[in-house]
């Protein structure tokens, strides 16, 4: 990988571990509020069948 791509991946661990170390400090209520936000928005496909900058399109898993 070339300087630029392992300067993002770098970047992506680090968002997420961020947000992890953030998630954690909500109390379970919090977590369980923004799990079902988060399910509902999937659900109604408002997370999916977008078109992304180039082009493609994220289809929707088939929810149980």
């Amino acid at each position: 990988m070339d300087d630029i791509t392992d300067s993002l991946e770098q970047q992506k661990k680090d968002v997420v571990e961020e947000t992890r170390q953030w998630v954690r400090t909500w109390d379970a209520p919090q977590r369980e509020m923004v799990l079902w936000i988060l399910q509902e928005e999937v659900r109604d496909d408002k997370l999916m069948n977008f078109k992304h900058e180039n082009g493609d399109t994220t289809k929707s898993e088939t929810l149980n």
